[in-house]
């Protein structure tokens, strides 16, 4: 990409090589992965103008569609595999409102159709069509480096400002998330200090907003990523150690962490941002404090128990428990019944474990990582299959197949 500036206007060029991603497909990335960040801010900016604002509502979708088309506009062959993941999520939509009426309402309702479900198969398009090259992953890094600006500048200018961080803030940490996985995946491959920094940034906005799953996974990631990363020098290998050592030794003595745990949640707790996790980490309670998940899980084993084969349709638990689950896997077993559900896990993790090992792309092994440890990891804290992360995961792995199989 070629950027020209003028004194008067800024004249944008675009001359992709070395890629296979075409600009509606660059575009379509960006959107998506800019969608719950730097385009939401834009607008609601353009909702404020006069006469014209109200447009703002239509334009993502529209911008959806018209890329999409774009995208698919030449003859592309489309596989079994690519239209049995929408047909099955469709089919059982209608077989649950056949079968489980009582369901209907909570499929419907518009907070669940149309920011849950609609967008997971929308998600699973852009899986399918965008190609996980060098090109595409380091400009999705660095526009993940500008979404934890934009999304950091809000926290501290906005949102503390007018007290409005709540101790627990789960959705916001969540959205930013696989963008602070990208920003770090980049720093890792570019080992630019720019990069780095920020990834700190985004890693710092996970912590002060208080929820452990998201921090918990990008340490996940962080650390698989470190272990897999062949590229370091010996020298880089043994300060590496080192600090490895430095750390564990932190860790194993309760004074020295529990110490700097303190100073550091002093220093957030003057900003008016959340110390809850820092404060899981000094009572030693980070994983064993369920945050009343125990009575839901409780729950999903009644609610499985009571018909294991055939289980409760799509939003089974809605009826009893008014909300998700809050675990992948017991919302699969209430859904589906145990041994559906089961399969369909299997399914996926053999799609997506087959993929990672047997690709060449180390780029698109990036970007399976990423979003494995998105999905699956976050499947134990609270996660939902009906999730964007899972659709655009499996887009990607079965199409990465197809690409696999016309290489050998």
């Amino acid at each position: 990409m070629t950027l020209k500036y003028s004194n008067k206007s800024l004249r944008i060029s675009q001359t992709v090589s070395g890629t296979s991603n075409t600009l509606p497909k660059i575009l379509l990335g960006l959107l998506a992965f800019c969608e719950k960040n730097i385009v939401r801010y834009g607008l609601y900016v353009f909702s404020m103008l006069p006469k014209i604002g109200f447009l703002s509502k239509y334009i993502l979708l529209v911008l959806y569609l018209v890329l999409i088309f774009l995208c698919i506009a030449k003859k592309n062959k489309v596989g079994v595999t690519e239209l049995l993941v929408p047909l099955f999520m469709v089919s059982a939509i209608l077989l649950t409102f056949v079968f489980y009426p009582q369901n209907a309402k909570y499929i419907t309702d518009s907070k669940n159709f149309w920011n849950i479900i609609f967008p997971c198969l929308r998600w699973f398009i852009v899986g399918l069509i965008i190609i996980p090259d060098k090109f595409m992953i380091d400009l999705l890094g660095k526009a993940s480096c500008l979404a934890i600006i934009v999304e950091t500048a809000f926290l501290i200018f906005y949102m503390i400002p007018n007290g409005l961080v709540v101790s627990d803030d789960m959705s916001r940490a969540y959205q930013l998330l696989p963008n602070v996985m990208l920003a770090f995946n980049y720093a890792f491959n570019s080992k630019k200090a720019t990069a780095i920094f920020l990834s700190l940034v985004g890693l710092l906005y996970l912590l002060s907003l208080g929820t452990r799953g998201p921090f918990l996974i990008l340490i996940v990631f962080i650390v698989i990523k470190f272990v897999r990363t062949n590229i370091l020098s010996s020298k880089r290998k043994l300060l590496s150690v080192l600090g490895v050592c430095v750390l564990g030794v932190i860790l194993l003595v309760p004074k020295i962490y529990i110490s700097i745990f303190t100073l550091i949640k002093n220093i957030i707790g003057k900003t008016g941002l959340s110390t809850r996790i820092l404060d899981f980490l000094i009572e030693g309670t980070t994983i064993s404090e369920t945050g009343g998940r125990d009575d839901l899980f409780k729950t999903a084993l009644e609610l499985i128990s009571e018909r294991p084969l055939l289980g409760h349709g799509v939003y089974g638990e809605w009826p009893v428990v008014y909300w998700n689950i809050h675990n992948m896997y017991l919302e699969l077993w209430i859904h589906y019944g145990v041994i559906l559900g089961s399969l369909l896990l299997i399914w996926g993790i053999n799609l997506i474990a087959k993929t990672y090992f047997k690709t060449k792309n180390s780029y698109a092994k990036d970007i399976i990582l990423i979003f494995t440890s998105f999905v699956f990891f976050r499947g134990f804290f609270g996660g939902s299959y009906l999730m964007y992360g899972v659709f655009f995961l499996l887009g990607l792995c079965i199409k990465e197949r197809r690409r696999i199989r016309s290489n050998l």
